[in-house]
């Protein structure tokens, strides 16, 4: 460097307020050493850098997908058996009858109801052996023996009462007939036997005997225990990333089917709509509670896939790591009058209220830090995340033109394109752990989820303190299944309205 070149870019620095500590040049032909001030960042919210500010990223809050998950509620009605079992009488006989001084009568059970429940219908079958005589000359006749045959047939309804739903049982309807072996060889009645024996047997009180028995018997299939499963998450060990996938399924309401099934093996399908996020923690959380809400089945989705809104993070000294393996010691020759090889030192990102700054340290023939803004943005799919929009900070540009007018652009020619590269990050294999964690057979307790995720679909990127993330939206379907103890007994948690949520509508499933 000439000496008139040298004075003349001398005056040019001394009039900038910041100043610039030259180093002494080795030899007048080679190039001389620059270094860059430090300088101090405005208040930002934590943490905070040695570093450029720039205004807050508006991120968009994320719009939660909107899921039904099936989960079938499995129940043993084997204790609702023994109940109904006890509404058919041993014996009918003319005591407290109107007609006791007209006819006499005595039918005895000769075997115990057979009681059957499928889909949601109970049938009690039970016969009995006895006979009927007149008690007056005028229509004296005795039929001995009869065989009367009463057919018992109800359908179950739910209804919620608090944080359970609750049996009944309604429309009881009993037929009566008379075994063909049955005496019938005369008639002391104006209508046919077997028309006459349901006023004989009170058939009457006997369908509101049924009734009573369910609606009194308090069974109660308690739901809390299951909406308490829903809430919380399902957490998969991902060993390779030391971290879990855990996945909040966050219950919104629960529509109620119809029972299906056998009396051992009841079901009742619950269509609960949810909100489903998923993220990798170190440990999953704890979930918030709301409270159990049941509807009618027709106000929710069905035949939709299941979706889960993932948020795939990248944590900054992961990428830092990457950043710094990629261009550590990249040299970066400036021609023309400024002959300056610069090294790069270290290289390292960091979130500044949404946005992503990075910081490159030189040495070399510039020594000091250079920062840049930019913001995260999904590529590919949705497997690659860049740092969108890279712009020098205004500092920067400020601090390099001190040494020479125009001296920022030649730096940022070869640096931007360098950190572009460096800063592009393949997330195709977190995605595929969070997509792989998902899908599968989990248990909560007694809950058993069935997932299996199979589309994806990039929704956006932004920045956290700790990480960069990807949100991804995940698509497939998943079902549930909870086997529930049906318990019984006088209600203790009552709500004023016993009106029916669910009397054997169609089917949700």
């Amino acid at each position: 460097m000439s000496a008139f070149t040298r004075k003349g870019l001398m005056n040019a620095m001394s009039r900038f307020n910041t100043g610039l500590v030259l180093l002494p040049c080795a030899a007048l032909a080679a190039a001389c050493s620059h270094t860059i001030p430090q300088y101090t960042a405005k208040a930002a919210p934590p943490p905070q850098y040695n570093a450029p500010t720039r205004a807050a990223l508006q991120i968009p809050v994320s719009q939660l997908p909107d899921s039904a998950l099936p989960v079938t509620l499995v129940i043993d009605l084997s204790p609702l058996e023994q109940t109904l079992r006890s509404t058919m009488p041993e014996r009918f006989n003319e005591a407290e009858h109107p007609l006791r001084n007209d006819y006499r009568w005595d039918f005895v059970r000769d075997a115990p109801p057979q009681v059957t429940i499928q889909d949601g219908t109970i049938r009690i079958h039970t016969t009995y052996t006895g006979d009927i005589e007149a008690r007056t000359m005028a229509r004296g006749c005795r039929l001995d023996p009869i065989y009367p045959v009463l057919d018992t047939v109800a359908e179950l309804e739910l209804r919620q009462e608090g944080e359970a739903l609750v049996l009944g049982a309604k429309n009881p309807q009993t037929t009566i007939e008379l075994k063909a072996e049955s005496e019938s060889k005369c008639n002391m009645f104006n209508i046919p036997v077997k028309s006459q024996l349901a006023e004989l047997l009170n058939r009457g009180a006997l369908d509101e005997e049924v009734k009573q028995a369910v609606d009194n018997g308090g069974f109660r299939i308690p739901l809390q225990s299951v909406w308490r499963r829903l809430e919380n998450p399902i957490a998969v060990n991902v060993t390779n990333i030391n971290s879990q996938a855990c996945l909040y399924g966050k219950p919104v309401e629960m529509a109620v089917g119809t029972l299906k099934g056998t009396m051992q093996r009841t079901t009742i399908p619950i269509m609960v709509k949810e909100t489903p996020t998923a993220i990798f923690e170190n440990s999953c959380g704890k979930p918030s509670s709301k409270s159990m809400k049941l509807t009618s089945g027709s106000t929710l989705m069905e035949g939709q896939p299941y979706k889960v809104l993932a948020s795939v993070g990248m944590p900054y000294p992961v990428l830092n790591k990457a950043l710094q393996d990629k261009l550590f010691h990249q040299q970066m020759a400036l021609g023309g009058l400024m002959k300056d090889n610069i090294v790069i030192e270290q290289a390292s990102a960091s979130d500044s209220r949404g946005n992503v700054l990075l910081a490159i340290r030189t040495a070399g023939d510039l020594n000091g830090s250079i920062y840049y803004w930019g913001v995260p943005r999904l590529e590919s799919g949705g497997s690659i995340l860049t740092i969108a929009d890279l712009e020098m900070a205004a500092e920067s540009k400020k601090m390099l033109d001190d040494i020479k007018v125009g001296y920022w652009q030649l730096i940022d020619q070869q640096l931007r394109s360098k950190l572009q590269t460096a800063a592009r990050i393949d997330m195709s294999d977190r995605i595929a752990k969070m997509k792989t964690a998902m899908s599968g057979t989990h248990k909560s307790g007694d809950l058993t989820m069935d997932l299996q995720m199979a589309r994806q679909q990039p929704q956006r990127a932004y920045s956290t303190a700790d990480a960069l993330v990807a949100e991804i939206l995940f698509e497939g379907t998943a079902n549930g299944t909870a086997p529930v103890a049906m318990e019984s007994g006088p209600s203790q948690d009552k709500i004023p309205s016993k009106a029916p949520i669910i009397s054997q509508r169609p089917s949700l499933m």
